[in-house]
């Protein structure tokens, strides 16, 4: 499995401002890992329109109940230790959002055992404002 240091993003240059870095933090040994956002791409801001999340935690995401989805996602892709592609079409802010998201895990260099990192772009299709 690659690390971070594996990545050269001068070789995806085309996608930078719709990458995600989400650092995954096993805090309780108990609990499913927490992810927090390394890096929100500029472009997804703007797509999304609900704010920059750098810094923030994917259980903070609005609307309410689009934490949960993006959770259980990030989920699957450390549970699954492969990379994942999905084509996601929803209703958000009364708004219809078309866009492709792949999901890379990416070893922790302290333990390559470990998922320490998910490495996700997310590109955008098409959006438009329902009535």
């Amino acid at each position: 499995m690659p690390m971070r240091a594996d990545l050269d993003p001068l070789d995806f240059r085309y996608v930078l401002g719709y990458v995600i870095l989400v650092d995954v933090e096993y805090t309780d040994p108990a609990r499913s890992p927490r992810f927090r956002f390394r890096l929100y791409g500029s472009g997804l801001v703007n797509y999304f329109g609900d704010g920059d999340y750098t810094g923030k935690y994917a259980d903070q995401l609005l609307p309410d109940e689009y934490a949960p989805f993006v959770v259980q996602a990030y989920t699957t892709a450390v549970d699954g230790r492969v990379p994942r592609y999905a084509e996601r079409d929803l209703v958000m802010n009364r708004q219809r959002l078309i866009y492709d998201v792949l999901t890379l895990p990416l070893a922790d260099p302290t333990d390559p055992l470990k998922i320490g990192m998910l490495a996700i772009a997310m590109l955008p299709i098409e959006r438009k404002a329902l009535s």
